[in-house]
């Protein structure tokens, strides 16, 4: 086996692994929309819904990521054509073609869960409208010298008292 192929990715072999994935994937996440009972209508069960379902439109980046996966390989591929074989085997480490999928892999899971994140599923027999109160709060505590004096009781500073009453 020459270098010259050691330092190229088989484009057409990927793009076979690649779909293969992409179905694999998707039909388990049909599947699981499928047990979750997204499709089905029934109130008296517990079925998944996304409470902002129009943030799923998101999954459609996916497309120019795919392009710009594929875009890149044969870029690398025409680049690595145009460098002697000699020269790739002193300065580039050969490619393995499964890292490179892999890393595809990941980080187009990383955008399907995020979008999926911001989609907002939630699991339940009935949608109830609720609201939460919340309470935001700012301590300030002063650290200057003045607060290492050792006047209270104990002869403790009054900075170890306020760390010692665990209220940070």
């Amino acid at each position: 086996m020459s270098n010259k192929i050691q330092h190229r990715i088989p484009v057409l072999r990927m793009l076979s692994k690649t779909l293969l994935f992409e179905l694999g994937f998707w039909f388990i996440f049909l599947l699981t929309l499928l047990t979750f009972g997204f499709f089905t209508e029934e109130s008296e069960k517990s079925h998944l819904v996304f409470l902002k379902i129009d943030q799923l439109w998101l999954l459609l980046i996916l497309l120019p990521v795919y392009l710009l996966y594929w875009y890149s390989l044969k870029k690398l591929n025409s680049r690595m054509n145009q460098i002697s074989a000699k020269a790739q085997a002193s300065v580039f480490q050969p490619i393995h073609p499964n890292t490179s999928l892999i890393h595809f892999l990941l980080f187009r899971s990383l955008l399907v869960f995020l979008i999926l994140a911001m989609a907002q599923p939630s699991i339940g027999k009935k949608r109830e409208r609720s609201s939460t109160k919340t309470l935001e709060l700012v301590v300030c505590l002063d650290v200057s010298n003045s607060m290492n004096t050792k006047d209270m009781r104990g002869g403790s500073s009054r900075l170890v008292v306020v760390l010692m009453c665990n209220c940070l």
